[in-house]
């Protein structure tokens, strides 16, 4: 079942895209060696040695970069998770400590959502204003279409609310929790 669905999803796969004409290229130079030796059995024959000392050293190459992707891979994963942290660690000081605008708390909190979906996007280069139309209001997607970095556009809109609340005196003195926030 598994081997199936792999070799229906070989055609869409995106390695095989970028490898594909590599791929190609070694595919007929194989051919073309092979042929030689078929279609002209006189051809000397080529000595084993230099395969086997290659193939030694591309397993321990290969087995460098196997090594070297899944701790990028790692990282990443840490550091998103670091993020995903983050985010709630906010959302819930938001919850305990913001004094009476539910405006502003569902400000923070749709810029709190929108904040992993624009990291997301920018990591990979998309930029799909259409995913954040369930988190952030229509004027707030606008004002994300010009940016550059809409990640820090979200982190600065983030940090214009949490300094409006800063500087509102009708907050409680638990309100100086902002500042942790804006530090972050």
């Amino acid at each position: 079942k598994d081997w199936a669905t792999n070799l229906k999803s070989l055609m869409s796969c995106t390695v095989l895209r970028a490898v594909r004409g590599q791929l190609l290229v070694q595919c007929l130079w194989a051919l073309l060696v092979s042929l030689i030796y078929i279609l002209l059995p006189r051809a000397p024959p080529m000595p084993a040695l230099p395969h086997s000392l290659l193939g030694g050293v591309l397993s321990v190459l290969l087995g460098f970069r196997t090594n070297q992707s899944y701790n990028r891979f790692w990282e990443g994963r840490i550091l998103w998770g670091k993020v995903s942290d983050l985010c709630r660690s906010l959302a819930r000081t938001v919850l305990a400590y913001l004094d009476g605008s539910v405006g502003t708390y569902e400000a923070v909190l749709r810029h709190l959502k929108a904040f992993p979906i624009t990291l997301k996007q920018h990591v990979r280069g998309e930029r799909d204003l259409a995913e954040l139309r369930n988190t952030l209001s229509w004027v707030e997607i606008n004002e994300l279409s010009t940016s550059d970095n809409m990640p820090l556009s979200v982190c600065t809109s983030l940090s214009m609310t949490a300094n409006e609340v800063k500087n509102d005196r009708r907050q409680s003195s638990a309100a100086l929790l902002w500042w942790t926030i804006d530090d972050h």
